[in-house]
């Protein structure tokens, strides 16, 4: 079942996946629109806008184009706007697609100097009986009609079906008071008619019997079973993500004061649906390795993925070909051997179709080094480690070395170690001091690490406890990341300090998909990260 639930997330992801989840209202939802768009305040655009444009050292253009708009409009152009208020539309869903209407929202502090503006312009506004506007020009092609109400123009080309005094959505339902969001979109699932859903998945449907027929001919029994079963549990997915869907959105934020960048995309399903009960059990699944990432984390990744419970049972003879043959290709018996040692024991990981795994690049020290530490989740880890030391001990006496099994312990945990220096050459040195690796198996999962504080990584990293992590997460530092490019970039410790400064997280971007109230997907970048790539950008341009 979780297996299920993690492709429904990583399906609504595909999708773009919108606002935060909140309880279906059955009195209201037939009466709300199916699209809403929405702009903050003229002010606020300009002010935004400004601020990433300084940000990337465009700020002189960025003034230049608002002294050009203006000049466009005239002196008084935006007089007659109120530049407080947000801009926005909406769309209502008809029965047919063809009826749907809606309109564009512009807030007017000023009606009879915006009616005059337009006239300077050569647009002739004419106005019927109850208050409707039309301008009819052969510059713009189509009709356009509007009609002031609630402090806004209410906009609409082709129709005026939707600008009528009863149909009109008041500026509080579709541009709330508070909502600070440069730009945020959403559409509500639930509000498409049936009938227009049922045509998008019957395409769909045949899209999908088309990708089975194409691969009817290809593979082996096996991988055809793997195939047809992967894209029927996709369009059931899809089907589930349409039918029991309730809002798809997505918002742009523009926080100057802790001066972060963000992207956030989320998807909720309705009340009481299947669906619903799925996405929030995302919420609650536990990582292995939620807390491995250390304090001075440069790049740190997470991942937790498993294929529905229906395509794992299809992936067991798959696994089993595949090592089939990369055990028939060995090239003499003893590797055949080892290869199918080895790859027996990782079996019961492969065939559980889930990946549960975390790396994470520390750095750098106080010496200019990194260290990489790691893990993924395993099935019978300890018939895994009983394997690779049955394998180390019959590897030739070179290789054998190299390695020293137990040379070390955390609690109950055997950690073995690997020196590898004399294959590093200068760029590896550089970047990880030594070639000291290590790697600890234990019954859930086998861990590593290499670099110049590899032995404290991965004792560390067998210490940290499960976790809630969501589906993705990453994390990168870029002013720890930059000295890593030192050579093809000298321009980007400069360009670092200059960004960055001395303040603590201000180089940070970072990834996240999450379950629970709905699927959510959030980017965040400091807005100082724009400053080091134009900054980068520039010098390469100066070389």
């Amino acid at each position: 079942m979780r297996a299920r639930m993690l492709l429904l997330g990583s399906l609504a992801c595909l999708l773009i996946a919108p606002a935060i989840a909140r309880p279906e209202d059955a009195k209201t939802a037939k009466k709300a629109p199916a699209l809403v768009v929405r702009l903050r305040s003229l002010d606020g655009l300009i002010a935004d806008s400004s601020y990433l444009a300084a940000q990337v050292g465009k700020e002189e253009e960025a003034k230049q184009a608002v002294e050009m708009l203006k000049e466009r409009i005239g002196n008084k152009g935006l007089d007659g706007i109120d530049v407080k208020k947000p801009i926005g539309g909406y769309v209502f869903a008809g029965p047919n697609g063809t009826d749907s209407y809606g309109a564009f929202m512009v807030p007017v502090k000023d009606e009879e100097l915006v009616l005059k503006i337009l006239g300077n312009h050569g647009f002739k506004a004419e106005k019927s009986k109850d208050g409707l506007y039309s301008i009819k020009d052969e510059r713009i092609k189509v009709p356009v009609f509007f009609r002031f109400a609630n402090g806004y123009a209410y906009i609409a080309p082709l129709s005026e079906a939707g600008l009528a005094k009863s149909k009109l959505l008041a500026p509080a339902e579709a541009l709330p008071e508070g909502d600070t969001a440069l730009f945020s979109a959403s559409i509500r699932i639930d509000q498409v008619p049936d009938n227009i859903k049922e045509i998008g998945l019957a395409q769909l449907g045949l899209r999908m019997a088309d990708i089975r027929e194409q691969h009817a001919e290809r593979g082996t029994p096996a991988q055809k079973e793997l195939i047809d079963k992967t894209s029927k549990e996709a369009n059931a997915q899809v089907k589930a993500l349409v039918n029991d869907g309730r809002e798809l959105a997505i918002r742009v934020d523009v926080d100057q004061k802790k001066a972060d960048l963000a992207l956030t995309v989320s998807f909720d399903a309705k009340t009481g649906s299947k669906l619903a009960d799925e996405i929030a059990a995302l919420g609650k699944f536990q990582s292995l390795f939620a807390g491995l990432a250390g304090k001075d984390s440069a790049l740190s990744l997470l991942i937790s993925y498993a294929l529905p419970e229906r395509v794992q049972k299809s992936l067991g003879p798959v696994v089993d070909e595949a090592i089939k043959s990369v055990v028939e290709k060995a090239q003499d018996e003893t590797h055949k051997q080892i290869a199918e040692k080895l790859f027996r024991a990782l079996a019961p990981s492969l065939k559980a179709g889930e990946i549960d795994a975390a790396i994470d690049l520390r750095g750098p020290s106080a010496n200019k080094h990194y260290t990489l530490v790691g893990g993924i989740k395993l099935r019978s880890g300890e018939e895994v480690e009983k394997t690779l030391k049955e394998l180390i001990t019959n590897l030739p006496q070179e290789v054998r070395d190299m390695v020293k099994i137990d040379a070390e312990k955390a609690g109950a945990v055997n950690i073995h170690r690997i020196e590898f220096d004399r294959f590093l050459d200068d760029n590896a040195r550089s970047i990880f001091g030594n070639g000291s690796a290590f790697i600890a198996v234990r019954a859930n999962a086998i861990l590593w690490s290499v670099g110049e504080n590899g032995l404290a990584a991965i004792k560390s990293a067998l210490a940290a406890q499960p976790g809630p992590a969501g589906m993705l997460r990453f994390d990168l530092a870029m002013a720890n990341v930059g000295l890593l490019s030192a050579k093809e970039q000298p321009a980007a410790a400069k360009a670092a300090e200059e960004a960055f400064g001395k303040t603590p997280g201000q180089d940070k971007i970072q990834v996240s998909v999450t379950g629970g109230a709905a699927i959510k997907t959030e980017i965040h970048v400091k807005t100082s990260v724009l400053k080091f790539i134009a900054l980068i950008l520039e010098a390469r341009q100066n070389r």
